[in-house]
């Protein structure tokens, strides 16, 4: 290979891919904050909490939960319940909160799943601060036989943090302690790659990233790591001049993954290093020919014409550097549009949060730009800060409209309070209740005389007392027929009365028993029905009472002004939050408008060399 060819490699190396793979190392997506599952819930409230969380609608749980602690409706699943807030507010970033929290479940006496839950959170707190004794002082308190996906996320950060510190023995042995393959282990070995590759140990690197690739964890992120880590072997290999090691790990790229476009060129040069011109142009045409957006895709730009003069076709490679150079103009104009959109559009639209339904703090979906300079912006969106900043931006835009619906419903229980002081106002301006009290009154004088004559029925074992009326009107013929009998003097017919009422006497001898049955289960159900009517007279009462302070319409004004207060606040937060990701990312954009101006000064100087080597007044 010429010492053109060598050097040009080495500048895309250094300049373009080992800096961004020996960055920062990758992490793993936290494990999410796991309600116990020892003990179902024994409350209702607890359970709506848990629906909610399971549902995903992590904000609407964590205000079922402060609902529920604040009424107190919490007492078997208190240690649970607040384990699950701590960290879901660690999650949503409320770290301070969290802290409190996780103090407080430690300070007290619980179960050692509580408490081994409380230490993990502190230490992965800590760690996410840069506070790493503190970090691990937090996390070797945990119970060695605490099991679960804690405890895996709790021996990969205690095995991250001795491979920070250069203990590479004891970073395996606490690797070793993860139960399950997937998720962390990957993301150690590839950050055990990383630090092998800053020692400049780019064998045992490549190594370490090729193991990430034999886990077998095959969902979305464990093969978007597998493409990642097969990239970074590659550019190992190419660092310890391996060409056909270089070319294998790229191969492993999938041809459709984040990757790929890396993979093609890296693929590319391990070919050209071997001086395989022709087979590098394949990788590299295909590059070129996708949209100038990657740095990859400029990088090949200028690739392929070298390749041609390689080949000894000057004239072919000329074409193409005014190509790319031309290319490389008219992307600048398109990235000058795209900041001046980023100016003044708006930011969920542009970041492509608008068309994700929730972006779930706990590890969901994350935001994803549709926008033609989408890809401008990939180094700024994997970015944890600018993550951070957009999710925080979108519950900013999520809690304003949770606010405006507020707004709306408290609207309308005033209206719906307005129209009950209204009704209750009829009442006593018609004098309905007075009305309704008096006739409760002369129910209540019935019951009462009834209830006495049948209590004086009973106790003279009078049967004639509970006669039913048709038995009583014969009663009042044969007392009538029997005064006027006695008024004539008529013997006979008082003989034949006395026959009657006899009968009259036995008939009602015979039926008392029933009818007194009968009669005092009826005062009861009366009885009944009278103390609820008195129930509901006092009922009246206390309303007609109450809607003298109207302490529904109080509250309501009460909680209107809360609502407004915290609008105003959301605002400034929000135009806050808007200016700094607009800030960051014209920052990205201008860098990369910088990139673009230097491979076009690039593609000009190459033009400029080959017409003075092909002019014949250039010496030789």
């Amino acid at each position: 290979m010429s010492r053109h060819c060598a050097k040009l490699l080495y500048r895309v190396l250094m300049k373009w891919y080992l800096p961004a793979m020996l960055a920062a190392p990758v992490f793993a997506a936290s494990a999410e904050p796991e309600p116990g599952d020892a003990v179902p819930p024994t409350e209702l409230a607890y359970g709506v909490v848990l629906y909610e969380y399971f549902q995903q609608r992590y904000f609407d749980a964590m205000v079922e939960l402060g609902a529920a602690q604040q009424r107190a409706q919490l007492q078997n699943s208190a240690g649970e319940a607040e384990l699950l807030r701590g960290g879901m507010s660690l999650s949503y970033g409320m770290e301070r909160q969290a802290r409190s929290i996780f103090d407080n479940i430690l300070a007290q006496a619980g179960s050692e799943s509580h408490r081994d839950r409380a230490w993990f959170y502190l230490g992965k707190m800590d760690w996410r601060r840069g506070r790493i004794a503190d970090s691990a002082s937090a996390l070797e308190r945990i119970d060695k036989d605490f099991s679960g996906p804690l405890a895996d996320e709790a021996y990969y950060l205690r095995a991250s943090m001795a491979l920070g510190s250069g203990d590479q023995r004891s970073a395996s042995a606490l690797l070793r302690a993860v139960a399950e393959p997937c998720p962390f282990k990957p993301y150690f070995f590839y950050n055990l790659g990383s630090w092998l590759a800053t020692q400049g140990q780019w064998r045992e690197a490549g190594d370490a990233f090729r193991k990430v690739g034999n886990l077998g964890c095959d969902d979305e992120e464990g093969l978007a790591l597998r493409d990642k880590a097969f990239t970074a072997a590659g550019f190992a290999a190419l660092a310890d001049d391996n060409a056909p090691a270089a070319a294998g790990d790229f191969t492993g790229v999938r041809l459709h993954g984040p990757e790929a476009d890396r993979a093609l060129l890296g693929y590319g040069w391990s070919l050209a290093n071997g001086e395989q011109y022709r087979k590098a142009l394949a990788a590299w045409q295909v590059l070129s020919e996708k949209a100038v957006m990657s740095a990859s895709v400029r990088e090949s730009l200028l690739a392929v014409p070298y390749a041609f003069e390689q080949l000894q076709r000057p004239a072919t490679a000329l074409e193409l550097y005014q190509q790319a150079a031309t290319r490389y103009a008219d992307q600048r104009e398109s990235l000058d549009e795209a900041m001046s959109l980023l100016r003044d559009g708006d930011l969920l639209t542009l970041f492509g949060l608008d068309a994700v339904a929730d972006p779930q703090w706990l590890g969901g979906e994350e935001a994803r730009p549709a926008a033609p300079y989408a890809n401008y912006l990939s180094a700024l969106l994997s970015s944890d800060t600018v993550q951070l900043s957009l999710r925080e931006l979108y519950d900013l835009r999520d809690i304003q409209r949770r606010l405006v619906d507020a707004r709306e419903r408290l609207a309308v229980l005033r209206q719906v309070d307005d129209e009950q002081l209204r009704k209750r106002a009829r009442v006593i301006e018609g004098g309905y209740a007075e009305v309704l009290a008096q006739q409760r009154q002369g129910l209540q004088r019935e019951v009462a005389a009834l209830r006495s004559r049948l209590d004086a029925a009973v106790e003279n074992n009078d049967a004639r007392a509970l006669a039913a009326p048709e038995q009583a009107a014969r009663w009042r013929r044969v007392q009538q027929a029997e005064a006027r009998a006695r008024h004539l003097g008529d013997t006979e017919a008082l003989s034949r009365l006395r026959v009657m009422r006899g009968l009259l006497q036995w008939d009602d001898s015979e039926a008392f028993a029933e009818r007194r049955w009968s009669l005092q289960q009826q005062m009861r159900a009366l009885e009944g029905h009278m103390r609820v009517a008195q129930a509901a007279d006092e009922a009246v009462r206390n309303a007609v009472v109450i809607s003298a302070r109207p302490a529904f319409a109080q509250r309501i004004a009460a909680l209107l002004e809360r609502v407004e207060l915290q609008e105003q606040q959301l605002v400034a937060s929000l135009t806050a939050a808007e200016s700094q990701l607009r800030t960051v990312a014209l920052a990205q954009m201008g860098y990369q408008r910088e990139q673009l101006a230097t491979v076009e000064g690039q593609a000009l100087l190459a033009i400029a060399r080959l017409y003075d080597s092909a002019s014949p007044e250039v010496p030789r």
